[in-house]
């Protein structure tokens, strides 16, 4: 049996300093760009809003594919939007390198005539293609979180990173989409995170649950995150509750517990998915919050390989390529309990995802 390579979360004086970041402060540059064009290294930005007509919109600005970071940058912007019908346009922009623009000192990131910008609090962007145009506002309402240094190092010294960083937790948000013709003027919720890295996250891990919502006056941002196969499966989990715009929860004493049940497999990936998912938090005082998600459709199920030129895919598969991703709508709650009474429960829609990157894992 082979050893099991190490993987923690970076958390101590040392990481800090390593990392050049101050504990409860983040700070602009920890937006911009974090990474170097090197075999391995990726980098993007993440928007998503729940609109008040039920649509959703995904926005993602990306350094490379997911499925290519050995290769060198290919820069594309990507938008998503799902009509409450459940019909998705998805629209794509990509540009050389030369025609984009990516700051290390704030988040400003263009992409050919797409443009992602803000301050941590307020964010403007922009997409545009020949099919949609779209200028989206976001004004932060809960403050940027980051769990410890926000970063995951794997290998025996530390030399592989994954980090992540919810710049913006929740926020009010103003678009003005035209698609395919179409003028709509729409207002809802978002969000905002920042992940990048240095090794290919197919290397790294086996798959994550991520999810975000706003459930009564709780903001909730949730992750478990399971290494792969050579660092043991090893979890790890972002975990943050804010409630009034205000954070009381983010697991600083290591109590959080996760629970995945009724468990099927998707016909579409291939993959395990599970329907209902338990985040269970104690606090210092006894005071105990509890996170679900229970799905109830699906809004999106590929495979990677799908991403690749048709030509390319069959030399994928050959190679082990099998990577998934899932995104599921449903009910999230927030329950609070005092001495095991409940003394608060909220229920809402939301939005969550399974990324699978490896084979299946036993449960």
């Amino acid at each position: 049996m082979s050893e099991i390579k190490k993987a923690i979360q970076a958390a101590s004086d040392e990481h800090y300093k390593k990392f050049g970041l101050t504990k409860g402060l983040i700070q602009q540059w920890e937006d911009g760009l974090r990474t170097e064009d090197k075999p391995g290294s990726y980098e993007w930005w993440y928007f998503d809003t729940h609109l008040t007509d039920g649509s959703i919109i995904v926005v993602t600005f990306y350094t490379k594919s997911l499925v290519a970071a050995n290769g060198p940058i290919t820069p594309y912007a990507q938008i998503e939007i799902t009509a409450p019908d459940g019909k998705t346009t998805m629209e794509q922009v990509f540009a050389d390198i030369s025609d984009c623009h990516y700051d290390k000192e704030k988040c400003d990131v263009r992409i050919g005539k797409c443009t992602f910008r803000g301050d941590l609090h307020r964010y403007e962007i922009h997409f545009e293609n020949e099919n949609v145009v779209a200028d989206i506002e976001l004004d932060g309402t809960v403050p940027s979180f980051r769990g410890n240094c926000g970063v995951t190092l794997f290998g025996d010294n530390e030399e592989y990173e994954f980090a992540w960083l919810p710049a913006v937790p929740d926020g009010k948000v103003k678009a003005d989409v035209v698609c395919h013709g179409v003028s709509k003027h729409y207002e809802g919720i978002g969000y905002h995170d920042h992940n990048w890295g240095n090794a290919p996250m197919l290397a790294l891990m086996n798959h994550w649950y991520w999810g975000r919502a706003l459930v009564g006056p709780y903001t909730v941002i949730t992750a478990w995150i399971y290494a792969a196969k050579e660092y043991g499966y090893k979890e790890f989990q972002v975990f943050m509750l804010a409630k009034d715009g205000k954070i009381v929860a983010d697991n600083d004493n290591n109590t959080l517990t996760f629970t995945a049940s009724d468990r099927y497999m998707d016909d579409v990936t291939g993959k395990p998915v599970h329907n209902h998912l338990v985040y269970h938090y104690t606090a210092d005082d006894g005071t105990e919050y509890i996170v679900t998600y229970q799905r109830q459709n699906d809004i999106n199920r590929s495979r990677f390989v799908d991403e690749l030129p048709e030509e390319a895919r069959e030399a994928a598969l050959a190679a082990g390529l099998c990577g998934a991703y899932l995104r599921f709508s449903g009910l999230a709650s927030v329950e609070v309990r005092r001495d095991s009474v409940t003394i608060e429960k909220y229920e809402d829609p939301a939005v969550w995802e399974l990324m699978y990157f490896g084979e299946a894992m036993d449960d």
